[in-house]
């Protein structure tokens, strides 16, 4: 069920060609993993899709956030600058 929740995924996110699922028990004991590498979205898959989410309900309506992060962020946003800019009490 895992790898059908993501290729339903991997459907509605076509900008996303690669697709990570993980799923763990109720009490965290185990964990299933699932990649999914798909460059191109054909329209079986899209079928497929369709099908899926008429059997199975499976992300029928997502609510999707999307946050950005950057790995090497800018250093006038680092914790540093931030304490010496914002700490009134901060001699320099």
């Amino acid at each position: 069920m895992l790898q059908a929740m993501w290729l339903v995924a991997r459907g509605i996110n076509q900008e996303n060609s690669r697709v990570l699922g993980v799923a763990t028990s109720r009490d965290n004991t185990n964990y299933d993993f699932v990649f999914l590498n798909i460059p191109e979205w054909t329209s079986e898959l899209e079928a497929e899709k369709a099908r899926l989410q008429g059997e199975f309900g499976i992300f029928v309506s997502p609510r999707q956030t999307r946050t950005n992060s950057s790995e090497f962020p800018d250093p006038d946003t680092t914790l540093r600058n931030k304490i010496s800019t914002h700490n009134p009490t901060h001699k320099e």
